[in-house]
Parts: C-alpha cells; structure tokens; sequence
C-alpha cells in the first residue's frame, strides 16, 4: 500500500500496517488497514494498492440490484478491533463504490517505429524538454459501438495539453500525418471517417480521447 497526497487527500499514517485473505467460499478478497499506535483521525485518505485482477473476463453494468448499484462493487467498512471483526462493533455506517470491468488485452498496441525523414516530417523529437508527435497503432478484439473512451497512459514525465485535441492535436487520418510516413502506416487500417475524436482531455502522462 502506497499513501497518496493531494487534491484534498491526506496520506496515512506511517505505522497503518495492510493485510489481505481471500475467503474459499465466495472467492471474494478482503483488504484490511490497521491503524497504529498514533490511531487513525478522522479526515480524508487515499492510497494506492496492488493486486491481481480476476482471471475471468466480467462486464460490470449499472442499474443493477446491488449495494453499489453495479454489477461489480468495493465495500468499505471500520471496525473498532480488526482481531475479532464477526463481533467488533462498527464504526462508520458502511459504504459501497462501483468496480472496475475486467476486459480481454487489447490485441495490439505500439509506437509506430518510423524512419528518421518520417520522425522529421510528423514532429517527432525525443529530446527533453521538447514538444514531441507520437504515432501509436492499435487493434481492438472486437468492434465497438456507440460513444466510448480510449485512454492513452505515457511514462512518469510526459506531459499531455490539457486540451489535447486543439491545434492539431490529435490526428486520426493516415493522409494528413505524413508522407514521408506512408510505407510505415501501410499496413494499419484507416481510421472509420464516422467515428471522430471528439474530445481528449490531458493529465499530466494521461489522455483520455472521447470517440464516437
């Protein structure tokens, strides 16, 4: 477990200990945070874990009849003695938040490796401090209908605009990227000209573009 600070969030406590036992019986996995001797005051925390996804690949829908209301859910509790939880009295009313889908791998995705007259010519520059055109290739396993997002996550330091899709910044016709680039796009598909990026939205090392 690893403390998170910022955007009105407090780390824990240093001497907060984790714990974690799957139960056989429902296959469900139980996460537990113990304060320490300095306790745990109330107030805002966040903190990052990690862990195994499930092996099996499961939707996760809303409307369903669930203490989340979706398919797949968190559930948070506080207990005032974590030793003996079946009879320790609770100590927050319980809390329940949406999970996450499990979905199949993408099938491809890469940076397209391109020749020094195509780097040129697209505006790539891997040089620091400098701004930089990348040309990525992916292949889903299967279609996808209706508006959805795709998420691009760069290495800790790039820097994505926070609008991302002005001024040229995102460029999904193989015509318009580069000539010089052509024998390297040859073997990808054009984009659908019917499925537009109709926004992207830059966080620091992440983009996420809105398709549809």
């Amino acid at each position: 477990v690893e403390a998170v600070a910022g955007s009105g969030h407090s780390p824990l406590p240093p001497d907060v200990t984790c714990g974690f036992k799957t139960t056989s019986s429902s296959g469900t996995s139980e996460l537990m945070l113990a304060a320490g001797e300095s306790g745990l005051a109330p107030g805002f925390y966040a903190f990052q874990v990690t862990g195994m996804n499930p092996v099996a690949v499961q939707a996760s829908r809303s409307g369903e009849n669930t203490a989340c209301g979706w398919t797949v859910c968190w559930h948070f509790h506080s207990l005032a003695d974590l030793s003996n939880p079946l009879a320790s009295p609770e100590l927050d009313a319980r809390a329940s938040t949406p999970g996450f889908a499990i979905k199949e791998r993408m099938a491809h995705a890469h940076l397209v490796p391109l020749g020094q007259a195509a780097r040129t010519s697209t505006g790539r520059n891997d040089l620091p401090l400098l701004p930089n055109r990348l040309t990525f290739s992916f292949r889903l396993h299967r279609d996808v209908s209706g508006r959805s997002s795709l998420v691009l996550r760069g290495p800790t330091g790039f820097l994505f605009e926070e609008d991302c899709l002005s001024n040229a910044g995102v460029v999904t016709d193989p015509g318009e990227i580069s000539a010089a680039a052509a024998d390297f796009l040859q073997p990808h598909g054009a984009w659908e000209m019917g499925v537009p990026v109709l926004t992207c939205t830059g966080s620091d090392s992440v983009a996420r573009l809105e398709v549809g």
